[in-house]
């Protein structure tokens, strides 16, 4: 690889880098002005999910969780609610690192196998269309190297959504 290459390879991975920090800082913004005391992300929550979706140079957002037994509906299992609880946080998330406060018109989840407490997984969420006010989103949970649960979403911009 010659040296340009390499420097606009490295300049271009630091552009990206820049991006998903200014997203990652709108997205707290956004969070902590739309959803001061939100059940899944709030951090300080005693009792909430305390998600922590982080945006992507892609775009999309993305959080790691543990699945602890707390979140357990059936033996072994996440509780679905909770699964679809997730799924929404993380689509939303990706609004807000856009600087879009939205609220969900429609969900579609579909649980494809069990996401199994005491086992670490990882959401992620990305943008699939825009006509704003309406905005279009996917998301999903992989656990063990499995798709466990997708989601779809459609949100409107909440203050089109509010308006009298």
């Amino acid at each position: 690889m010659h040296r340009n290459d390499l420097m606009d390879r490295q300049s271009q991975h630091t552009s990206e880098d820049e991006h998903a920090n200014d997203a990652n800082e709108q997205l707290q913004r956004r969070r902590e002005q739309a959803h001061p005391n939100c059940f899944v992300c709030e951090p300080h929550r005693p009792f909430g999910l305390r998600m922590a979706y982080e945006s992507q140079a892609d775009g999309s957002v993305r959080a790691h969780m543990n699945c602890p037994r707390l979140w357990q509906g059936y033996p072994g299992m996440v509780h679905g609610g909770i699964i679809a609880s997730i799924l929404d946080g993380a689509m939303t998330h990706c609004l807000f690192a856009r600087d879009i406060a939205a609220v969900t018109a429609d969900l579609h989840v579909r649980y494809r196998h069990p996401l199994l407490v005491d086992a670490d997984a990882i959401v992620t969420a990305r943008i699939t269309r825009e006509m704003a006010p309406v905005f279009v989103l996917e998301a999903s949970i992989i656990q063990q190297d499995k798709i466990r649960c997708t989601a779809t979403g459609k949100f409107m911009d909440r203050d089109f959504a509010t308006a009298e």
